[in-house]
């Protein structure tokens, strides 16, 4: 059995709908206060019988994040604590998945970042993820650290500020204009929901144990690229507000994925350019 910690999320709901799929047995803990009362009393489950965490959960995003001392902050950090002392109390023999943040941990680099890659985080959301990393590896907890690039597919819920992506489909499918900040040289690193579910599945499978991997497409896209990839979607309908980067924002970043290929025999499937223009031009569409 695995428990899905945040399943309320973007990913999290897309994770336990592949579980489903696949008649899987799992447990959800979708709140800070169902957390805080599983912990109490464990909901009638026996941590040993547990294999896997699978840590989504969150309130912190680098829109409303903007120092270690803010209450999203302090609740995502303190919540994984509150966890980790629990599972280590309990000397559970399985093992944590968490999420980290491939586009907000390392430094400015011009090259393809690797794992090894200089961590220098760009805003308090990076700086809360490796502090959430080293919580986890100074534990005795067993841990599969995978740092996730840009993720775009379908939401649910679309919040401002958060996957320029579906940002811009929104407000075009309203007739807003869609802001683009920064400079168009600027570029990322985008990867499909659905290659990072299957990293997930992965991750929760492998016999390798205490590594960190980055999960992304291992391809740059700028911004000047993305605005003519919906230029081409919409025949040119969409508006666009040209904004000077924000505090948080970085010129670009690329993750090197090949030691996700090695340790857990994953490849970006889903993620070329090609599926990014399907996906953008879907949704449109729809």
């Amino acid at each position: 059995m695995d428990i899905i910690v945040g399943n309320r999320g973007f990913i999290g709901n897309g994770y336990t709908t592949r579980l489903k799929e696949l008649d899987l047995d799992f447990f959800t803990i979708p709140s800070r206060q169902a957390l805080q009362n599983f912990i109490s009393d464990s909901r009638g489950i026996d941590i040993a019988d547990v294999s896997n965490v699978v840590w989504l959960a969150g309130e912190s995003m680098p829109m409303n994040t903007s120092t270690r001392h803010d209450l999203n902050y302090r609740n995502d950090f303190e919540s994984l604590e509150l966890f980790i002392n629990f599972l280590s109390r309990n000397e559970w023999q399985g093992r944590i998945i968490f999420l980290s943040s491939g586009g907000c941990i390392y430094g400015e680099s011009p090259y393809s970042l690797t794992e090894n890659s200089s961590l220098r985080p760009n805003n308090a959301y990076g700086q809360l993820k490796l502090d959430q990393e080293k919580l986890i590896q100074d534990s005795p907890v067993a841990y599969s650290i995978l740092r996730v690039s840009n993720v775009f597919g379908h939401r649910n819920k679309i919040m401002p500020g958060q996957d320029v992506i579906n940002n811009w489909i929104n407000c075009y499918t309203k007739g807003e204009q869609c802001k683009v900040f920064g400079s168009l040289k600027s570029y990322r690193d985008f990867i499909n929901v659905l290659d990072v579910i299957k990293a997930i599945r992965l991750a929760s499978q492998s016999i390798e144990r205490n590594y960190i991997v980055n999960i992304g497409s291992g391809e740059k896209i700028s911004t000047e690229e993305l605005v003519e990839i919906f230029l081409n979607c919409t025949y040119g309908k969409i508006r666009f507000d040209f904004q000077h980067a924000r505090e948080f924002d970085r010129n670009g970043y690329v993750l090197d994925v090949s030691k996700a290929k090695s340790v857990l025999g994953w490849n970006p499937e889903h993620s070329k350019t090609i599926h990014l223009l399907n996906f953008i031009s879907r949704q449109i569409s729809l």
